[in-house]
């Protein structure tokens, strides 16, 4: 059985069984340098706020050398503000590769322990600017039902 999604642009195609990697893309930025992808095994939605990994997967040489990075976000989709509450950076396309620190955020702390390159935020909500990439992540995910 196959259920069809449409996400900005994207036609997708979801199957009942485990795909074998969990990202389904689901934005590009304007000059689709950067593919955006979210995790829907990991997607939930609890009245109109969701819940969503997304890996950001840069395509083209870059002198950053964090090629990709991996991020849970919450989205309220009625209020059209978000949040960030972890991210990874990746040295590989695909959140692969060395796991490279983040820099340093003002609504970020380092998460002190075992796991230093990972940023643990406790940053606020904060309004979801009209057309930007963002915005229209905000537009793809709020679309998307639980899964």
């Amino acid at each position: 059985m196959k259920r069809f999604f449409t996400l900005s642009g994207f036609c997708l195609s979801a199957f009942a069984t485990a795909p074998a990697t969990p990202w389904v893309p689901i934005s590009t930025n304007h000059d689709r340098s950067v593919v955006i992808y979210a995790d829907l095994g990991a997607f939930r939605r609890e009245a109109s706020v969701v819940r969503v990994r997304l890996l950001f997967d840069h395509l083209g040489a870059s002198e950053d050398p964090r090629r990709s990075y991996v991020t849970t976000r919450e989205y309220q989709c009625d209020r059209g503000l978000a949040r960030t509450l972890d991210e990874q950076f990746f040295a590989e396309q695909m959140g692969s590769g060395k796991v490279l620190p983040a820099e340093p955020s003002p609504d970020c702390e380092q998460k002190i322990g075992d796991n230093r390159e990972r940023t643990q935020c406790a940053a606020p909500w904060s309004a979801v600017l009209p057309r930007t990439v963002g915005n229209d992540v905000f537009k793809a995910v709020c679309k998307i039902q639980a899964v």
